[in-house]
């Protein structure tokens, strides 16, 4: 037997389970859209940068 993913994600999975999914990311269905990083910062060495 070979490896068979099958997978969908919030904006679609009603389409995914209709295909026969056998997983499906709910995440911003359930919790909401994350917000946009607009700045993060990476600590290490002392310093910090931004992007």
């Amino acid at each position: 037997g070979g490896l068979e993913c099958s997978m969908g994600m919030s904006e679609d999975f009603e389409e995914a389970i209709r295909a026969g999914s056998g997983e499906v990311r709910v995440g911003s269905t359930i919790f909401g859209v994350r917000p946009k990083r607009k700045e993060f910062s990476v600590k290490g060495d002392g310093e910090e940068s931004k992007s």
